[in-house]
């Protein structure tokens, strides 16, 4: 009876140090539980700060490529505007009075022309490109093409 209540003792005895080593883990794996809820915390913030800065910088050089755009069309014009007349044009000397008139005629019909359709939006394919793939994500709609003299109206056949 003596060597059975020994065996009872000690085995009480590491079931209390098992208990120990036990309370003890589940309490570190609750503390790296909480660790890594706050690392995935950290990450979805660091995440969505990369995104907002990489799309900060997407727009500054859309920006930048309009401004340098716009300044180039600017300095073209200046450069138009401060050049003589005389030097835009071939004059009779050089092509002939008749050359030059007819030059001069198709120059001017094509400055009409293009004076007719308007300002250039320089980024116009990539706002294309951009609204397109957005409007493939959604649901299909049709496009109204038109002509600058002519009325708009729905396609029957064609979508964006």
């Amino acid at each position: 009876m003596e060597t059975a209540r020994g065996q009872l003792d000690e085995s009480l005895r590491k079931l209390h140090q098992l208990s120990e080593v036990r309370i003890a883990a589940e309490a570190e794996a609750a503390d790296l539980e909480a660790r890594v809820q706050e690392l995935e915390t950290r990450a979805l913030s660091s995440r969505e700060l990369w995104n907002t800065a990489k799309d900060a910088l997407f727009e500054a050089e859309r920006r930048r490529d309009r401004a340098s755009s716009a300044f180039d069309l600017l300095r073209e014009q200046i450069s138009l505007d401060s050049t003589p007349a005389s030097t835009r044009w071939p004059t009779s000397s050089r092509v002939g009075c008749r050359g030059a008139r007819v030059a001069g005629d198709r120059v001017a019909r094509l400055a009409d022309q293009i004076e007719k359709i308007g300002p250039v939006n320089v980024l116009a394919i990539e706002e294309h490109q951009s609204s397109s793939s957005a409007s493939r994500s959604s649901a299909p709609s049709a496009t109204i093409w038109c002509r600058p003299s002519s009325r708009c109206a729905a396609p029957s056949a064609r979508s964006t």
